[in-house]
């Protein structure tokens, strides 16, 4: 997340603005992945608006993936559930990094709900704009969510289309893990990452035939325990 950037302050521009030049390309970046997402759920036997409200309900594509992994790979709803739950956990640091932004000064609904919308791009944008405060914050938080979100369940909703005219085996056998490793990749120039990777990939082997999709879960918090907590450059804890 390190090389997303947010648009430069300009006094000219408002917060509004700011967001949807931020965020409109990682939205057009998410639509392979909700697609993959919305084809899973269709074959999974969970389409139309109850499967489109439980998307948003969760908002969150890694968590989700595991997720469907775990109950199509023959995983019980608790390995299901566990698998999701460790994989947002990070969103709980996420909401705490920026915890004085949604607080200070913020009518009680944003502090409610902003948290809500916290992922992997829009907690990355937000660091990223630390010039913004108080309604600036709000309009450029609450813009980002509803553009990422609005365009997040579009692609979903296309998978979900798709799903019935894609094989139900064959491609999509590895367009779950295609996807993640698409995800992890460009982060492996990280020594951190690389043994977080190592770790979670060395737990999965070992675990693997827990049952109920325990596996996952095992190699998630393997990777969250040797990654251990973000450091800035004075080694402090941030």
């Amino acid at each position: 997340m390190s090389s997303i950037t947010a648009s430069r302050a300009d006094p000219t521009r408002s917060p509004v603005t700011r967001a949807v030049r931020d965020i409109l390309p990682l939205a057009a970046a998410t639509a392979p992945f909700g697609a993959v997402v919305g084809v899973m759920l269709d074959q999974a036997g969970l389409v139309g608006v109850p499967a489109l409200a439980g998307t948003a309900v969760l908002y969150a594509g890694s968590a989700q993936l595991a997720t469907l992994s775990t109950m199509t790979a023959g995983g019980g709803v608790v390995g299901a559930v566990l698998a999701g739950a460790v994989v947002n956990s990070r969103l709980l640091l996420y909401s705490a990094s920026h915890g004085p932004r949604f607080r200070d000064g913020q009518p009680s609904w944003f502090r409610w709900l902003a948290p809500l919308t916290t992922v992997d791009q829009t907690f990355a944008l937000a660091a990223a704009a630390g010039d913004l405060r108080g309604a600036g914050f709000r309009r450029y938080w609450t813009t980002m969510g509803l553009v990422l979100g609005a365009a997040w369940l579009a692609a979903v909703a296309v998978g979900m289309q798709l799903g019935s005219v894609v094989p139900a085996h064959g491609p999509l056998d590895v367009a779950a893990p295609a996807t993640l490793v698409a995800l992890l990749v460009p982060h492996l120039g990280d020594r951190r990452t690389r043994r977080a990777a190592v770790a979670a990939g060395l737990a999965a082997l070992v675990a693997g035939a827990l049952p109920g999709g325990l596996g996952i879960a095992v190699a998630v918090v393997a990777g969250l325990v040797v990654a251990g907590p973000d450091r800035d450059d004075t080694g402090e804890v941030a």
